[in-house]
């Protein structure tokens, strides 16, 4: 064999098993199908989230100013 032949091949040896080796054979879905007596999956809803309490604000105030004592909002009267 040619010595300037030998570096080449090897090179492309070389370069066709690293495109070998990085293909790789994927397949979407279930490994196996399910079985039939198998429960079916639940697909649940979130719950609807509470309303948020506000603050009564007498019109032509701001609701960000502050004269009295904290009072909770969530329990009026407490």
């Amino acid at each position: 064999m040619n010595p300037r032949r030998h570096p080449l091949f090897a090179l492309v040896a070389l370069s066709g098993l690293a495109v070998l080796a990085g293909c790789t054979s994927v397949s979407e879905g279930p490994a196996n199908p399910p079985a039939p007596n198998q429960q079916q999956q639940i697909i649940g809803k979130e719950p609807e989230h509470a309303p948020i309490p506000q603050k009564d604000v007498p019109p032509g105030e701001s609701p960000l100013t502050h004269k009295n004592p904290d009072q909770r909002i969530d329990k009026p009267g407490n």
